[in-house]
């Protein structure tokens, strides 16, 4: 086998394992409605739709740590800032789109009929006064890989972290640029917009995205000892820096290319077991 071939191999056994890790998300966050104070039980995180208060619960959670100061609580025990996440998208009507833009036999692919669960489309994270922090907006890896692949129709798109990693910077300058500020649910909506405007999205029911039970923005309060962010992947760096630097180490050749995979039919069966919780 040539050198061209051997890479070409390389490059797609590779492409699909960074696709595995697209095609995992991040479980829906799991919110505290409830926290404990005493005897009481106090309303804590929150859910917005339409019909919901679109005040974000900041106040409770400055409230929460006085309580935990009069306790003598450490500081990393307190909450100092909260993300916000844009929807509650069902999984199973967003990859049925990409199913139905590769022309796809659903007969055949039954699993996609059999997904459940739901996920984010973004998260901006703000401190308990609504500024929004230098973590700011963070865009879905999943999201934004089976847009790719709606938008191109086909699966063998290249997509590279670096790309979402720009994009996450350009939707942070525009927003830096145009003051926004986040002082209540509805105030993400801007963001949403400078996003769907970035990936060139006329509409949610355009690209399959159909929210769950109605929900549209969740807030979640964190801690000092909190992950920043609910949307990295450790393998996802680790595979483009193999990619990056693979071609001039035979071992690392022969080790990525023992594994044979056969593409399309064996991404999507994989990808639609992987994406069931």
């Amino acid at each position: 086998m040539n050198n061209s071939s051997l890479t070409e191999k390389c490059n797609d056994i590779l492409n699909f394992w960074k696709l595995e890790e697209y095609f995992t998300p991040s479980d829906y966050p799991k919110l505290l409605l409830k926290i404990k104070e005493g005897e009481n039980k106090n309303d804590f995180d929150a859910y917005y739709d339409v019909n919901s208060d679109k005040i974000l619960p900041l106040d409770r959670y400055k409230s929460h740590n006085e309580y935990l100061r009069k306790k003598n609580k450490p500081e990393d025990k307190l909450y100092n800032r909260a993300n916000i996440y844009c929807g509650r998208y069902k999984i199973k009507d967003f990859v049925a789109r990409m199913a139905e833009k590769f022309k796809l036999d659903m007969e055949e692919y039954e699993e996609i009929n059999e997904l459940t669960g739901r996920f984010y489309i973004f998260s901006v994270q703000i401190d308990l006064d609504g500024e929004i922090t230098e973590e700011g907006v963070q865009v879905s890896p999943f999201f934004y890989a089976v847009l790719r692949m709606i938008k191109a129709e086909c699966i063998d798109v290249n997509i590279k972290l670096d790309d979402i990693r720009k994009l996450n910077e350009d939707v942070n300058e525009i927003i830096k640029q145009n003051n926004v500020e986040i002082l209540n649910f509805e105030d993400v909506e801007q963001i949403k917009s400078i996003i769907f405007n970035k990936l060139n999205i006329e509409s949610e029911s355009e690209i399959g995205l159909t929210s769950a039970w109605n929900e549209v923005y969740a807030c979640k309060g964190l801690k000092k000892e909190d992950e920043t962010s609910e949307i990295t992947s450790f393998y996802l760096d680790e595979i483009e820096n193999i990619q990056k630097n693979y071609k001039n180490n035979k071992h690392l050749v022969r080790y990525i290319t023992c594994y044979e995979v056969t593409f399309v039919k064996t991404k999507l069966h994989s990808y639609s077991k992987n994406i069931q919780f």
